[in-house]
């Protein structure tokens, strides 16, 4: 979509730093213009959906009472007697997010509640709109109110807010607070950004400076690192207890799955889908720390969220979304490492600065091989000193993956004349399918993001994700009814923090949710129940027209009949055997028809 300026506050904040690190304090006064990454119309979806979803989290939990007991009498008691003499005053009082201030004038017989209202006069609030159970504690609420007297008397300062139906109903500021990061994993380039509820009660990011643990939306990174070394999406590990000594505390780690229950033998492919935690310990067991630890660190992810210990299975780091945005762009972008980034231009007098960022580019990637052939072609190219592609240009080639499987390559006969503008070229790309052979000036010096994991693991770990969203913790994401879609959920340790992460070829999006005081959100919210919905809402109109994209299958992925319960190749005629994906040279042996907990005595299979 088009880069533009908006007034979102937190990312307002990001560039005024920013702009204050490169040029001092001029840049607050000296007249400079500052064009962002941020996509306008996904920005304010991304606020819609962070407010609704923190309301829907909000209202589960009980009303809270009146933002001021008796108002209304401390007022007439200055001698504001006149409803304009009181909205004046109310006049003075502090925004809060989309809701407005409301004075408890009466209640009526049908327990309808008339209120002066912020900005305008006195309205009606019917019963329904008003009724809600009081919060006891984040695990329980208090029971049904006969009637608006049992929430909040004449006089008192309650919030109201536009309902989505029209007319007004009763909220509430909600204490529980949450963060949104939305980028283009083909450059990082960052599109949404929100870092609460409401900037005017609170300018901590959280999006970029909140250090949460993010729970199992960290395990597709461990599951990444077991395909590098030796393990594929049908490996067999057994879903059972483990303890681990840990000699620095002289103490013994039971780590449990969050259904308290145990599956036994499981393939890797289901363990993710269904969030096993002890799966994941026993992989990291198997990988090694150090290995694991290597490979999720070229991700780009700070050294926070690594911490050396067996825990790191199960995301016991701290780490802010826009960290995990990050790491999940390498899987969504099919393998390369893009760095997050948000001031796109500065101009004062001129142009002062233009961002230059590494794309993820798999056609730029192949002048690498063209140029190896030798080719007089290559020759030509190296030596011509042609301009640079433009990074939206070199954006619109990296969508080629997708547009060849949609649309038929012409011949080589055919020309590619040059372009003169990316619209030009995107309406060529419908005809054919270039690569850097037809046009080699194009991709000449093209800054081009480190491939940190092979397009092969990549896509498993994608295709993993997507079985996330289809039948697993996140399958509340079909309602979205795409089939382009990837991703996971997370919960931390005592429901502290609920996460979810997920993303097609072109948009990543990371969705946190929790309190600021790291306490509970309570025993039933979880990734699934508590972030998901967010991220939904905000897909749902980001994506609204969007084509399908998802991630291009690499060429040495192949498809292989395998024994769910070995996961081993299956032998002819089994009847349920099932297809799984693998690296051409990382296939199963055959199976033998004896189950995993047999074979090699457990361990080899099993760990």
């Amino acid at each position: 979509g088009p880069r533009q300026e908006v007034g979102a506050p937190w990312v307002l904040e990001m560039v005024r730093k920013e702009s204050i690190a490169r040029y001092g304090t001029e840049a607050l006064t000296g007249g400079y213009r500052v064009t962002t990454t941020i996509d306008a119309r996904m920005q304010a979806a991304a606020e819609r959906a962070v407010r609704r979803g923190l309301r829907e989290y909000d209202r589960r939990h009980g009303y809270r009472g009146p933002v001021q007991a008796d108002l209304l009498r401390n007022l007439r008691a200055e001698g504001l007697r006149t409803d304009a003499e009181l909205l004046e005053h109310m006049d003075s009082l502090p925004p809060v997010a989309d809701a407005r201030p409301a004075l408890v004038m009466s209640f009526g017989e049908a327990g309808e509640v008339e209120v002066l209202v912020q900005g305008a006069a006195r309205s009606q609030l019917p019963w329904e709109r008003v009724r809600r159970r009081p919060y006891v504690s984040e695990n329980e609420v208090g029971p049904e109110p006969a009637g608006p007297e049992d929430m909040f008397a004449v006089g008192d300062l309650i919030l109201v807010r536009d309902a989505d139906e029209g007319g007004l109903e009763l909220t509430q500021r909600p204490e529980v607070q949450g963060a949104l990061v939305a980028i283009n994993p083909h450059d990082g380039g960052i599109v949404a950004l929100v870092g609460g509820y409401d900037f005017s009660h609170s300018k901590f990011n959280r999006a970029v400076d909140a250090l949460r643990q993010p729970g199992s939306v960290f395990k597709p990174f461990i599951y990444s690192a077991a395909l590098d070394h030796g393990l594929t999406a049908a490996t067999v590990v057994n879903d059972a207890p483990v303890a681990i000594y840990d000699p620095t505390t002289e103490s013994v780690w039971r780590p449990k799955n969050n259904s308290g229950r145990f599956n036994g033998p499981t393939r890797l492919r289901e363990a993710l889908v269904r969030s096993m935690n002890l799966v994941s310990v026993r992989v990291l067991q198997r990988v090694g720390l150090s290995d694991t630890i290597g490979h999720i660190g070229a991700f780009g992810l700070p050294d926070s969220s690594l911490p050396p210990t067996y825990s790191l299975a199960l995301g016991s780091g701290g780490v802010p979304p826009l960290q995990i945005a990050r790491g999940y762009a390498v899987l969504a972008n099919g393998g390369y490492r893009v760095e997050p980034w948000l001031i796109e231009r500065v101009e004062q007098e001129g142009l002062r600065y233009q961002a230059d960022a590494a794309v993820a580019c798999r056609y730029c990637e192949l002048k690498a091989e063209y140029v190896g052939t030798g080719s007089a072609g290559a020759a030509e190219w190296l030596n011509g000193g042609e301009p640079r592609m433009p990074t939206r240009l070199a954006h619109a080639y990296a969508r080629l993956d997708r547009l060849a499987a949609l649309y038929p390559a012409a011949g080589a006969e055919d020309p590619f004349d040059s372009f003169e503008s990316v619209a030009q070229m995107q309406a060529a790309t419908l005809q054919r399918n270039p690569d850097v052979t037809d046009r080699p000036e194009l991709f000449a010096d093209q800054k081009l993001a480190p491939r940190v994991v092979s397009a092969e693991n990549a896509y498993i770990v994608y295709d993993m994700m997507r079985d996330v969203v289809l039948r697993g913790t996140g399958r509340r994401a079909r309602a979205l009814g795409r089939e382009d879609l990837a991703g996971k959920t997370g919960t931390s340790n005592d429901n502290r923090d609920a996460w979810f992460s997920g993303f097609n070829g072109d948009l990543l999006a990371t969705v946190w949710v929790g309190f600021d005081q790291e306490r509970s959100l309570g025993r039933f919210e979880e990734g699934g129940r508590t972030a998901l919905p967010i991220w939904i809402y905000f897909m749902e109109e980001a994506l609204e027209g969007a084509p399908e994209a998802p991630l291009p299958r690499p060429r040495r992925i192949v498809s292989a009949r395998v024994s769910p319960e070995t996961g081993l190749l299956a032998p002819p005629g089994e009847a349920d055997a099932i297809f799984e994906l693998f690296r051409e040279d990382a296939l199963p042996g055959a199976s033998r028809g004896t189950s995993s907990a047999d074979a090699d005595e457990e361990e080899e299979e099993l760990f």
